[in-house]
C-alpha cells in the first residue's frame, strides 16, 4: 500500500502527536461511553430479555463488525469508518449487559432473598 499520499482527514497537517493521541483517546472514550450507556439502558429495561433470546445471533454479529471493520478500515471513508465504530460500541454494550445482569443477580441472591420457611404438616410436633 502507498502510504505518500495518504491522508484520511483524521490527522490535520499542523498537528503534533499530543493532538492527535488526545483526539484518539476522545474518541475510545466516547465509545466506551456509548457501550456503557446501551450496556446500563439494556440492563435495565425489558430490552434485555430481547438481547436474552438472540445472544447467539448479537454476538456473531458482533465479531462481524469486527471483521468487517479492521479488514476494510483502510478502505472506508472516514464517516462509514466512525458509524461502525459507534454501531459496534452500541452492539458490545448489549452483548457485555446479558453476563454482567445474571452475574449481578446471582452475586445478589444470597443477600437479598431470605431463606426459605420449612412449614411443618398440620398436627406435626414442632
Amino acid at each position: 500500500m502507498d502510504y505518500n499520499n495518504y491522508d484520511r482527514g483524521y490527522a490535520e497537517p499542523s498537528m503534533n502527536a499530543s493532538d492527535y493521541m488526545t483526539r484518539t483517546y476522545r474518541w475510545m472514550a466516547s465509545g466506551l461511553l456509548i457501550t456503557f450507556a446501551m450496556a446500563y439502558i439494556t440492563a435495565t429495561t425489558s430490552l434485555i430479555y430481547l438481547v436474552d433470546s438472540l445472544y447467539l445471533v448479537l454476538t456473531i454479529a458482533e465479531l462481524v463488525l469486527v471483521y468487517v471493520l479492521s479488514s476494510r478500515v483502510q478502505n472506508m471513508s472516514v464517516d462509514a469508518a466512525r458509524a461502525t465504530f459507534f454501531g459496534y460500541a452500541l452492539l458490545n454494550g448489549m452483548v457485555l449487559s446479558l453476563p454482567r445482569y445474571r452475574g449481578l443477580l446471582s452475586a445478589l441472591w444470597p443477600c437479598t432473598v431470605p431463606p426459605p420457611i420449612k412449614t411443618l404438616p398440620a398436627g406435626a410436633p414442632a
